[in-house]
């Protein structure tokens, strides 16, 4: 029966990316989807090969059979999938090691302010990861970090920051900047400081990295710093004008007319090439210049 042995062949062949040594972080279930027709392909075959031994009623008994089959794992996974609390709770219960699916769980408890369940979930889980999304739970219960908090993770961060540490590290930072959370600016400019010398993903996250850097020396007061910073993201990332509008605003603030107008002369030359409409950051800057340079 090579139809039969085909089909079996092929869902085996169709998994060997789930199944194998292949280094995949992740298991999707659409992976699922190609492979599955090898099992239609052998069990419609086996119909096939076994047609004359089978009477007009077994079949028809087979048939409601698979259809129910069908449904009711259908059923099982639309209740699984009905919402994303069902989903990750599932999730939680077959794989409570994994930490994507224990920081998503957390993510979501900390959305509705239940901070305290959200770090018991993290509690037992090690990482730069988890120490970050511990820290920005505890920023939004308190609204404060304490400097020694900071300092603990900037010691302990590593090569390479992966996706969670970034998102912990931008997320911070953001509600520093928004005073959503009193972050010491000097003990978080020290961690921003050295997450811009390790490895990322990509260079894309290492710009996100100094861009946060950049405002975060600028509060500080440390101008040069901050300016450096804007052009080492600019550096990583040449097709956004975004550090080149900012740093032309400081540079307006300091009164350092003559380079504002070169780096929004650069800035200007980037926008135009680019996809997004920058007229309105354009325009005010127009404005800033307009305001120091004519007399009043």
């Amino acid at each position: 029966m090579p139809l039969l042995a085909f089909g079996i062949i092929f869902f085996f062949v169709g998994h060997s990316l789930e199944s194998t040594v292949l280094p995949l972080e992740l298991i999707y279930e659409h992976r699922n989807y190609l492979p599955s027709y090898g099992v239609f392909l052998a069990i419609f075959s086996l119909f096939y090969y076994l047609n004359s031994n089978i009477s007009p009623t077994t079949k028809k008994l087979m048939v409601v059979a698979i259809l129910f089959f069908l449904s009711t794992l259908t059923f099982i996974r639309v209740q699984t999938w009905s919402s994303y609390t069902s989903f990750y709770n599932y999730a939680y219960q077959i794989h409570p090691q994994s930490y994507r699916v224990t920081a998503t769980i957390a993510e979501e408890l900390t959305r509705q302010e239940h901070y305290n369940d959200a770090l018991s979930i993290l509690a037992p889980v090690n990482g730069n990861g988890p120490m970050l999304q511990r820290l920005y739970i505890q920023c939004m219960r308190d609204h404060t970090l304490e400097p020694q908090a900071i300092n603990n993770i900037t010691d302990s961060l590593s090569s390479p920051i992966d996706d969670q540490s970034l998102t912990g590290i931008l997320e911070l930072a953001r509600l520093g900047l928004e005073n959503t959370c009193n972050i010491p600016l000097n003990q978080y400019s020290s961690l921003l400081t050295k997450a811009e010398t390790l490895n990322t993903r990509s260079a894309k996250d290492k710009y996100k990295i100094a861009l946060y850097n950049a405002q975060y020396q600028w509060k500080l007061g440390k101008k040069l710093n901050a300016l450096s910073a804007l052009e080492r993201a600019h550096l990583l990332k040449q097709d956004t004008p975004i550090p080149l509008f900012l740093k032309t605003e400081w540079l307006i603030e300091m009164r350092n007319i003559q380079q504002a107008k070169i780096s929004f002369s650069r800035a200007k030359e980037i926008a135009a090439a680019s996809k997004f409409s920058y007229d309105e950051l354009i325009s005010k800057i127009n404005s800033k210049f307009h305001s120091v340079t004519i007399p009043h």
